[in-house]
């Protein structure tokens, strides 16, 4: 409570809606994971959870950029994984400011590594991604503008010699995400109901 000359004015103090949205956003984020973890045998593959978490990560940092006005990008790298002979795939998100890509607060999209063993494979514009562990800087592989586009992208995530299903995720120019194996089961499950209630 501030006096002004005889007056009581109350200061009020709130959270804006960028910041409710962000923890709101987050603690889906973090439910999704504690969901998986609880899951049936199916989302305890490595894939699957790796494919929930990058959906949910896109989705939060398309979000982002409408919000913020901000231009977002997806950072991959390798690095060598302990328990397997393959590198192990990880990512950050950074967003633009001055022309210079600047990393995220801490709370918002952490650096995140997938499961030891698990494979990434990219195609970006049609194109098929090779990674260069040579290049001391990587370039961006996808951008969210505050437009609402994105880069038009394929992914494989798979376990190298599993007998676990791959997770397809496709990504269009208008910033429309589809992960096609939940979109099948979606289609699957609901012509069974379909099938299940004709007379």
């Amino acid at each position: 409570m501030v006096d002004f000359g005889g007056r009581q004015q109350f200061r009020e103090q709130g959270f804006t809606l960028i910041e409710i949205l962000i923890v709101v956003l987050f603690i889906g984020l973090i439910s999704g994971v504690i969901a998986l973890t609880l899951g049936d045998k199916k989302s305890e593959s490595a894939p699957r959870t790796e494919a929930q978490l990058l959906m949910q990560t896109m989705g939060f940092a398309a979000e982002y950029a409408v919000l913020n006005g901000e231009l977002m990008a997806l950072f991959i790298f390798q690095r060598d994984a302990e328990n397997t002979l393959g590198p192990q795939w990880c990512y950050r998100w950074k967003r633009q400011r001055d022309n210079l890509w600047d990393a995220l607060p801490d709370d918002a999209l952490p650096e995140h590594c997938m499961a030891e063993g698990v494979q990434w494979d990219l195609s970006i514009e049609g194109k098929p991604y090779s990674y260069d562990p040579s290049l001391e800087h990587q370039p961006p592989i996808l951008l969210f503008s505050p437009s609402g586009e994105t880069t038009a992208a394929e992914m494989a995530i798979f376990e190298q010699g599993a007998t676990v299903e791959a997770q397809h995720i496709d990504l269009d120019l208008m910033g429309n995400s589809h992960w096609r194996n939940e979109d099948e089961a979606t289609k699957d499950g609901a012509s069974k109901e379909g099938m299940s209630k004709t007379p």
